[in-house]
């Protein structure tokens, strides 16, 4: 299998070569599409996106131009806060472009993922959704091989293991989020929370309850 990485600028690649090149031929920034146009590929991997609306189209138009059978785009399972809400800023991106690659690509396959780590490296976050590393690149290894044309949620939630404040903070925040029509009220608490050290308030909460919901609901 020849797989294309469209993203070899972004932390998470770069951080990871030894990983990806288990997967990976080749691996290119937005700004080198040209340089492949017209090559064929088994499969690519877009692990990157550029903010400026403008730019990805350019890459998009780009990659019609690539022969490849099977198309992955990672995005982050917070899309599934812009479904429902327009006031986070981050999520609202990452469904946009999850929007106009389905556009072009009809047949592309969307990994949803949380915030990735390597167990071997560091501990993830607590409260929040997360993607073990190694987890990603396995199952990459089976979608470049055929992937399905439907959106993937590939993430998990990490417990607070035992009782503790920022546990029982936790708790009584996500009860309160989920019951306001407008999250974002939550903002001048959320800097509070940074400040303490927390990473899991605003839509990183919201991601999992509404994961907890759709699953339920499924």
């Amino acid at each position: 299998m020849k797989t294309l990485l469209v993203g070899k600028n972004s932390r998470l690649y770069k951080n990871n070569l030894k990983k990806f090149s288990q997967i990976v031929d080749v691996a290119i920034s937005h700004a080198d599409i040209s340089g492949v146009e017209g090559v064929e590929y088994d499969a690519a991997i877009i692990l990157s996106y550029s903010r400026n609306f403008a730019n990805q189209i350019s890459l998009i138009k780009g990659l019609k131009k690539i022969s490849f059978k099977n198309l992955i785009v990672i995005s982050s399972v917070s899309a599934l806060v812009a479904e429902n809400y327009s006031c986070y800023e981050y999520p609202k991106v990452k469904l946009a472009h999850e929007r106009l690659y389905l556009e072009y690509f009809p047949r592309a396959c969307i990994v949803r993922m949380g915030t990735v780590f390597d167990k071997k490296k560091s501990t993830p976050n607590k409260g929040t959704l997360v993607t073990d590393l190694d987890e990603l690149v396995q199952m990459l290894s089976v979608l470049i091989t055929g992937s399905p044309n439907q959106i993937i949620t590939f993430c998990k939630y990490c417990d607070f293991g035992v009782d503790s404040i920022e546990a029982r903070i936790h708790s009584i925040y996500s009860k309160l989020i989920i019951r306001l029509s407008y999250p974002c009220l939550l903002r001048p608490v959320d800097i509070f929370l940074r400040a303490l050290g927390f990473n899991w308030y605003g839509y990183g909460v919201l991601s999992n309850l509404l994961l907890k919901k759709k699953e339920s609901d499924d």
